[in-house]
């Protein structure tokens, strides 16, 4: 019984036909066949997508979306924050991702801790942030970070992950004991 097998180079197969390799080659551009009512399509279906994208957002509590000043120029800010409540899990501002670790305790020295005070409504209360370093806060706010707060953060932090570091083995070591 013979079976096509285009992996094996000493068994002849329909892929080293002349024909099949000439066609491969007629690579049809895929734009020459748009026309403007495509373009249109696609258009309206970019709109409608972004106007879902935008309403699952506004179901997110945790989402924030305002305009600050850089500079003279206002410009659209978008973060996540995180429950101001012991226990809740940290929220990174950027991503938007739940983290493994919670507020309130050792776990917060991980992460570059912000505050801010940027609300719609005067009455609320202020947004908690987490970053992953002061770094990506710089970058998200359009601002600097004094030397002095990043060179503290940087020793609270290292402390921090050795620390989590030393739980984590230790805790793998538990597991491992075997009972005889």
């Amino acid at each position: 019984m013979y079976y096509d097998d285009r992996f094996d180079p000493n068994l002849p197969n329909d892929y080293d036909d002349e024909d099949f390799i000439g066609s491969t080659n007629n690579h049809v551009d895929s734009n020459s066949f748009m026309n403007e009512d495509d373009n249109t399509l696609d258009s309206q279906k970019r709109r409608k997508n972004k106007k879902k994208y935008d309403e699952l957002l506004n179901v997110d509590q945790g989402y924030v979306k305002t305009r600050i000043y850089v500079g003279y120029n206002k410009t659209v800010l978008e973060y996540y924050k995180t429950k101001n409540s012991p226990g809740a899990k940290i929220r990174n501002a950027l991503t938007g991702i739940y983290e493994n670790f919670r507020v309130g305790g050792k776990d917060e020295d991980l992460f570059f801790k912000v505050v801010s005070t940027i609300t719609k409504d005067p009455n609320s209360e202020s947004h908690l942030l987490f970053y992953d370093s002061p770094e990506q806060y710089e970058k998200h706010f359009h601002c600097e970070v004094n030397a002095n707060i990043k060179q503290t953060w940087i020793q609270k932090s290292s402390s921090a992950r050795l620390r989590v570091t030393e739980e984590a083995n230790k805790k793998y070591e538990r597991e491992q004991i075997f009972v005889r």
